[in-house]
């Protein structure tokens, strides 16, 4: 049984990401804006509901749901268990994220 607040399981599934900001984060879940996130960040803030984990495994599917239900303690699924795998998720992602702000950016310029 995990054990963490609702707080420190998202700020770990966050770093297991490598994810370098909330902000990020929130986008990449589609929220327009990180202020809900911040809030379940916060000591004693808001709850991890359904809605935010279905956000999360759609966009993550690498993440274990039931860490973040609070019943297990590893943040990955079991069925990824090559540290090798995981880490080439990561960097295809980081690269994918790359991709994308320079595309917005080309994007606004040209407007």
């Amino acid at each position: 049984m995990n054990k963490k607040t609702d707080s420190e399981i998202i700020q770990t599934v966050i770093d297991s990401l490598g994810i370098k900001s909330v902000s990020f984060f929130a986008t990449e879940l589609g929220y327009s804006s990180p202020s809900g996130i911040f809030h379940v960040l916060k000591p004693k803030g808001r709850k991890i509901n359904s809605k935010l984990i279905l956000k999360i495994r759609s966009r993550f599917p690498e993440i274990n749901e039931k860490f973040l239900l609070k019943t297990s303690e590893e943040v990955f699924n079991e069925d990824i268990e090559d540290v090798d795998s995981i880490a080439a998720l990561i960097k295809e992602q980081k690269k994918t994220n790359f991709l994308l702000k320079k595309l917005i950016d080309l994007q606004t310029n040209q407007e």
